[in-house]
Protein backbone atom coordinates (compact mmCIF):
# COMPACT_ATOMS: atom_id res chain seq x y z
CA UNK A 1 0.00 0.00 0.00
CA UNK A 2 0.98 3.66 -0.94
CA UNK A 3 -0.53 6.60 0.96
CA UNK A 4 0.84 9.96 1.55
CA UNK A 5 2.93 10.46 5.00
CA UNK A 6 1.41 12.66 7.74
CA UNK A 7 3.09 14.11 10.53
CA UNK A 8 2.11 11.04 12.85
CA UNK A 9 4.78 8.89 10.31
CA UNK A 10 7.29 10.97 10.78
CA UNK A 11 9.30 9.21 13.56
CA UNK A 12 8.97 6.10 11.41
CA UNK A 13 10.45 7.92 8.61
CA UNK A 14 13.15 8.92 10.49
CA UNK A 15 13.61 5.11 11.83
CA UNK A 16 13.63 4.21 8.12
CA UNK A 17 15.75 6.39 6.62
CA UNK A 18 18.41 7.15 9.30
CA UNK A 19 19.23 2.92 8.57
CA UNK A 20 21.39 4.60 5.76
CA UNK A 21 21.95 8.57 6.67
CA UNK A 22 24.04 8.77 3.82
CA UNK A 23 22.24 8.30 1.09
CA UNK A 24 19.36 9.83 3.08
CA UNK A 25 20.44 13.28 3.89
CA UNK A 26 18.09 14.97 1.52
CA UNK A 27 14.85 13.23 2.97
CA UNK A 28 16.15 13.68 6.74
CA UNK A 29 17.12 17.53 6.22
CA UNK A 30 13.96 17.86 4.08
CA UNK A 31 11.92 16.25 6.67
CA UNK A 32 12.92 18.09 9.69
CA UNK A 33 12.98 21.62 7.88
CA UNK A 34 9.67 21.06 6.21
CA UNK A 35 8.01 18.17 7.87
CA UNK A 36 4.65 16.40 6.23
CA UNK A 37 1.66 18.89 6.32
CA UNK A 38 3.66 21.83 4.14
CA UNK A 39 2.35 20.48 0.82
CA UNK A 40 2.74 23.42 -1.44
CA UNK A 41 6.26 22.79 -0.76
CA UNK A 42 6.75 19.10 0.03
CA UNK A 43 5.00 15.56 -0.15
CA UNK A 44 5.89 12.65 1.01
CA UNK A 45 4.69 8.96 -0.13
CA UNK A 46 5.20 5.87 1.45
CA UNK A 47 5.01 2.12 0.59
CA UNK A 48 3.82 0.36 3.69
CA UNK A 49 3.41 -3.97 4.16
CA UNK A 50 2.28 -4.83 6.96
CA UNK A 51 3.34 -1.42 8.89
CA UNK A 52 7.07 -1.60 7.84
CA UNK A 53 7.96 1.10 5.56
CA UNK A 54 9.40 -0.51 2.42
CA UNK A 55 10.22 2.42 0.14
CA UNK A 56 9.84 6.21 -0.13
CA UNK A 57 9.30 9.03 -2.49
CA UNK A 58 9.69 13.04 -1.49
CA UNK A 59 8.80 15.83 -3.61
CA UNK A 60 10.49 18.85 -2.79
CA UNK A 61 9.43 21.94 -5.10
CA UNK A 62 10.00 20.34 -7.99
CA UNK A 63 12.93 17.99 -7.39
CA UNK A 64 11.99 13.82 -7.04
CA UNK A 65 14.08 11.94 -4.25
CA UNK A 66 13.55 8.15 -4.28
CA UNK A 67 14.80 5.77 -2.21
CA UNK A 68 14.45 1.87 -0.74
CA UNK A 69 17.18 -0.52 0.49
CA UNK A 70 18.43 -2.25 -1.88
CA UNK A 71 17.48 -5.91 0.02
CA UNK A 72 13.57 -3.74 -0.98
CA UNK A 73 14.02 -3.92 -4.87
CA UNK A 74 12.03 -6.70 -5.69
CA UNK A 75 8.50 -5.29 -3.65
CA UNK A 76 8.77 -1.77 -4.37
CA UNK A 77 5.79 -0.66 -6.42
CA UNK A 78 7.21 1.00 -9.07
CA UNK A 79 4.08 1.87 -10.74
CA UNK A 80 2.28 2.81 -8.28
CA UNK A 81 4.66 5.47 -7.02
CA UNK A 82 4.63 6.59 -10.63
CA UNK A 83 1.06 7.25 -10.31
CA UNK A 84 1.43 9.08 -7.44
CA UNK A 85 3.78 11.56 -9.41
CA UNK A 86 1.21 12.18 -11.83
CA UNK A 87 0.59 15.34 -13.04
CA UNK A 88 2.78 16.99 -10.23
CA UNK A 89 5.32 18.88 -12.47
CA UNK A 90 8.63 16.82 -11.01
CA UNK A 91 11.65 18.24 -12.81
CA UNK A 92 14.43 16.46 -11.38
CA UNK A 93 15.00 13.14 -10.10
CA UNK A 94 17.89 11.74 -7.75
CA UNK A 95 18.44 8.84 -6.75
CA UNK A 96 21.24 5.71 -6.11
CA UNK A 97 21.77 4.36 -9.14
CA UNK A 98 20.43 0.61 -7.88
CA UNK A 99 17.13 2.83 -7.04
CA UNK A 100 16.90 4.73 -10.12
CA UNK A 101 17.68 1.58 -12.26
CA UNK A 102 14.44 -0.22 -10.81
CA UNK A 103 12.24 2.85 -11.11
CA UNK A 104 13.33 3.89 -14.73
CA UNK A 105 11.34 1.89 -16.95
CA UNK A 106 8.05 3.58 -15.29
CA UNK A 107 9.24 7.22 -15.45
CA UNK A 108 10.65 7.02 -19.09
CA UNK A 109 10.16 10.38 -21.11
CA UNK A 110 11.45 10.87 -24.59
CA UNK A 111 13.33 14.04 -22.91
CA UNK A 112 14.85 11.91 -20.17
CA UNK A 113 18.96 13.18 -20.03
CA UNK A 114 20.93 10.92 -16.80
CA UNK A 115 23.55 12.72 -15.07
CA UNK A 116 26.01 9.98 -13.57
CA UNK A 117 27.60 11.01 -10.51
CA UNK A 118 29.32 10.24 -7.38
CA UNK A 119 27.90 9.95 -3.33
CA UNK A 120 30.79 11.31 -1.50
CA UNK A 121 30.65 11.33 2.82
CA UNK A 122 32.86 12.75 5.11
CA UNK A 123 33.07 12.02 9.36
CA UNK A 124 32.64 14.97 10.84
CA UNK A 125 34.10 14.01 14.02
CA UNK A 126 37.05 12.32 12.36
CA UNK A 127 37.45 15.08 9.86
CA UNK A 128 40.60 17.86 10.03
CA UNK A 129 39.98 21.23 9.69
CA UNK A 130 42.81 23.68 8.30
CA UNK A 131 42.93 27.52 8.89
CA UNK A 132 40.04 29.33 7.65
CA UNK A 133 41.11 32.91 8.53
CA UNK A 134 40.24 34.17 5.22
CA UNK A 135 36.88 32.82 4.51
CA UNK A 136 33.26 34.57 6.05
CA UNK A 137 29.92 32.88 6.92
CA UNK A 138 27.52 34.93 4.17
CA UNK A 139 25.23 36.68 5.65
CA UNK A 140 21.80 37.89 3.94
CA UNK A 141 23.42 41.21 2.39
CA UNK A 142 25.70 38.84 -0.14
CA UNK A 143 22.99 36.85 -1.38
CA UNK A 144 23.03 38.51 -4.47
CA UNK A 145 26.76 38.39 -5.26
CA UNK A 146 26.28 34.19 -4.15
CA UNK A 147 24.02 34.35 -7.00
CA UNK A 148 25.83 36.12 -9.59
CA UNK A 149 28.60 33.76 -8.99
CA UNK A 150 26.37 30.18 -9.19
CA UNK A 151 24.95 31.83 -12.34
CA UNK A 152 27.89 32.07 -14.06
CA UNK A 153 29.91 28.92 -12.90
CA UNK A 154 27.05 26.36 -13.03
CA UNK A 155 23.89 28.48 -15.10
CA UNK A 156 22.14 27.97 -11.95
CA UNK A 157 18.97 30.56 -13.10
CA UNK A 158 17.38 31.79 -9.68
CA UNK A 159 13.30 33.05 -9.13
CA UNK A 160 13.07 36.47 -7.31
CA UNK A 161 11.56 34.45 -4.17
CA UNK A 162 14.89 32.48 -4.46
CA UNK A 163 16.29 35.55 -2.77
CA UNK A 164 14.22 35.46 -0.07
CA UNK A 165 14.24 32.18 0.55
CA UNK A 166 17.91 31.99 0.87
CA UNK A 167 18.20 34.95 2.98
CA UNK A 168 15.75 33.75 5.88
CA UNK A 169 17.72 30.32 5.17
CA UNK A 170 20.41 31.71 6.31
CA UNK A 171 18.94 33.77 9.38
CA UNK A 172 17.09 30.83 10.48
CA UNK A 173 20.91 28.68 10.17
CA UNK A 174 19.17 26.39 7.81
CA UNK A 175 22.00 26.84 5.15
CA UNK A 176 25.72 28.27 5.99
CA UNK A 177 27.65 29.37 2.88
CA UNK A 178 31.36 29.73 3.26
CA UNK A 179 32.67 32.83 1.37
CA UNK A 180 35.97 34.28 0.55
CA UNK A 181 35.88 37.77 -1.50
CA UNK A 182 39.44 39.12 -2.68
CA UNK A 183 38.96 43.51 -3.37
CA UNK A 184 35.68 43.31 -2.62
CA UNK A 185 34.88 40.67 -5.22
CA UNK A 186 33.39 37.05 -4.01
CA UNK A 187 36.09 34.54 -5.42
CA UNK A 188 35.21 31.33 -3.82
CA UNK A 189 32.30 29.45 -1.94
CA UNK A 190 30.84 26.70 -0.89
CA UNK A 191 27.80 25.83 1.39
CA UNK A 192 25.74 23.19 3.46
CA UNK A 193 22.19 22.86 3.74
CA UNK A 194 19.50 20.09 4.13
CA UNK A 195 20.85 20.47 7.89
CA UNK A 196 19.42 17.49 10.31
CA UNK A 197 20.26 16.96 13.65
CA UNK A 198 22.51 14.21 11.87
CA UNK A 199 23.94 15.24 8.34
CA UNK A 200 24.07 18.04 5.88
CA UNK A 201 24.94 18.87 2.36
CA UNK A 202 27.62 20.30 0.37
CA UNK A 203 26.49 22.39 -2.23
CA UNK A 204 27.86 24.95 -4.91
CA UNK A 205 31.67 24.41 -4.20
CA UNK A 206 33.00 26.79 -6.60
CA UNK A 207 35.94 29.45 -7.65
CA UNK A 208 36.42 32.27 -9.92
CA UNK A 209 38.34 30.72 -12.87
CA UNK A 210 41.35 33.41 -11.92
CA UNK A 211 41.13 32.79 -8.56
CA UNK A 212 41.58 28.93 -8.80
CA UNK A 213 45.09 26.80 -7.55
CA UNK A 214 45.08 29.08 -4.25
CA UNK A 215 43.81 26.66 -1.79
CA UNK A 216 39.93 28.55 -1.85
CA UNK A 217 37.78 25.41 -2.28
CA UNK A 218 39.54 23.91 0.58
CA UNK A 219 39.44 26.88 2.92
CA UNK A 220 35.67 27.14 2.23
CA UNK A 221 35.24 23.45 2.82
CA UNK A 222 37.30 23.52 5.92
CA UNK A 223 34.72 26.22 7.19
CA UNK A 224 32.05 24.55 6.43
CA UNK A 225 33.52 21.39 8.40
CA UNK A 226 34.00 23.76 11.38
CA UNK A 227 30.62 24.41 11.37
CA UNK A 228 29.42 21.10 11.13
CA UNK A 229 31.52 19.99 14.03
CA UNK A 230 30.11 22.71 16.25
CA UNK A 231 26.30 21.60 15.46
CA UNK A 232 27.70 17.65 16.31
CA UNK A 233 26.64 16.28 12.94
CA UNK A 234 27.96 13.26 12.07
CA UNK A 235 28.34 13.35 8.63
CA UNK A 236 28.48 15.77 5.23
CA UNK A 237 27.44 14.32 1.68
CA UNK A 238 28.23 15.66 -1.58
CA UNK A 239 28.02 14.72 -4.98
CA UNK A 240 30.30 15.24 -7.89
CA UNK A 241 31.03 14.06 -11.50
CA UNK A 242 34.17 16.22 -12.20
CA UNK A 243 37.30 13.88 -11.39
CA UNK A 244 39.44 17.22 -10.70
CA UNK A 245 36.99 18.00 -7.45
CA UNK A 246 36.48 14.49 -6.93
CA UNK A 247 40.47 14.37 -6.17
CA UNK A 248 40.05 17.53 -3.56
CA UNK A 249 37.19 15.72 -2.09
CA UNK A 250 39.21 13.06 -0.84
CA UNK A 251 41.96 14.84 -0.20
CA UNK A 252 39.79 16.80 2.20
CA UNK A 253 39.11 13.46 4.11
CA UNK A 254 35.53 12.69 1.77
CA UNK A 255 34.63 9.06 0.67
CA UNK A 256 33.28 8.31 -2.34
CA UNK A 257 30.26 5.42 -1.61
CA UNK A 258 28.41 4.81 -4.65
CA UNK A 259 26.70 6.42 -7.44
CA UNK A 260 24.40 8.97 -7.89
CA UNK A 261 22.41 9.33 -10.64
CA UNK A 262 20.51 12.55 -11.05
CA UNK A 263 18.05 12.60 -13.56
CA UNK A 264 16.52 15.80 -15.65
CA UNK A 265 13.14 15.32 -16.36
Amino acid sequence: MIRMATKDDEQILYDFWLKELDYNTFNIGDLAAFGTENHDLQTIWMQLDQGRIMATVLLYKDNIVLYFPKENTEFVDYDGFAACLAGRNGKNISAMDYVWQGFKPFMQTDTMKEIPTYLCVLDVEQAKTQNADSVQLADGKVVGDIFAMQLEIFGTQRKEQDYQQFQDDIAAENVYCAVIYQDEKLVSQATITAISPYSAMVVGVATDVEYRQKGYARATLSKLVAVAKQRKLQSLVLFYDNPNAGALYHDVGFNTIGQWIMVEL
